[in-house]
């Protein structure tokens, strides 16, 4: 087996490592136009993440290549202050 198609995981944090490992970030700015309340969205800080993923990728994300898949991940790292 390849080094590159390679996953650590380490149970004891859940932190996931390895070269074939692709993340994505998604700030504030990344959602514009999804939110009905445009004048609240634009209030907040657009460079806030509001959500990461990680995905294993093995081989290049191409056209013809087969997608391998992807962990069911995701970290949320922002959420709104409850009213209750």
């Amino acid at each position: 087996m390849s080094s590159t198609n390679t996953l650590n995981v380490d149970f004891a944090t859940g932190a996931l490592s390895g070269p074939s490992l692709v993340e994505i970030t998604r700030t504030l700015a990344d959602l514009q136009g999804v939110f009905a309340d445009q004048a609240a969205f634009e209030a907040l800080d657009s460079s806030r993440v509001v959500y990461r993923v990680q995905l294993f990728q093995p081989v290049p994300r191409t056209p013809r290549a087969a997608f391998f898949g992807a962990l069911p991940l995701l970290k949320l790292v922002w959420s709104a202050t409850s009213t209750s």
